[in-house]
C-alpha cells in the first residue's frame, strides 16, 4: 500500500471535511466513534491516512509537526477539467478549507487552486492542459 500520512486534531471534524467537503469515500469498518478506523480515504490507488496527532507523534518521535501556517508536503487532487477544479475548490472552502491559491491560470499551463484542509494540510486540485493539437 502506498499511503500519504497527514495529522488531524479532531476525527469527526476531518471526515466532514473530507466526505463532504471533497467527495470522497472513507473505507475500512468502523471504530468506536462510528467512523472508520484508521481513517482512511483512497485516491487513485493511494490511500490517505488522516491521523490524530497524538498517534502522529508517536509515528515522528521527536520530530515536531508542522504549525498550520506552514507547508510541509503538498497533496494533489487531479481533476478533468477546469470545471472540476473551481467545483472541487468551491466544496473544499464551504466545507471549511482555508483558500491559498484561488482557481487561475498557471503560467506553465495548468490550471490550479490551493487550499488548506481544516487542519491546515495543503492540497491542491489541478486540471492538466489540453495537449497542443496543432500539426
Amino acid at each position: 500500500m502506498t499511503a500519504i500520512s497527514l495529522p488531524i486534531s479532531d476525527r469527526q471534524r476531518a471526515h466532514d471535511f473530507y466526505t463532504n467537503g471533497l467527495g470522497l469515500e472513507p473505507v475500512g469498518p468502523l471504530g468506536d466513534d462510528n467512523l472508520p478506523e484508521p481513517l482512511r480515504y483512497d485516491i487513485d490507488g493511494t490511500s490517505v491516512l488522516l491521523i490524530p496527532t497524538g498517534g502522529f507523534n508517536w509515528a515522528i518521535a521527536d520530530r515536531q509537526l508542522a504549525t498550520s501556517n506552514s507547508v510541509g508536503c503538498l497533496v494533489t487532487i487531479g481533476a478533468a477539467t477546469d470545471d472540476e477544479v473551481d467545483d472541487i475548490f468551491k466544496r473544499a472552502e464551504k466545507a471549511g478549507a482555508t483558500a491559498i491559491v484561488a482557481p487561475t491560470r498557471q503560467p506553465w499551463g495548468m490550471y490550479a487552486a490551493t487550499f488548506a484542509d481544516p487542519d491546515g494540510n495543503a492540497w491542491m486540485t489541478t486540471s492538466m492542459p489540453l495537449e497542443d493539437e496543432s500539426p
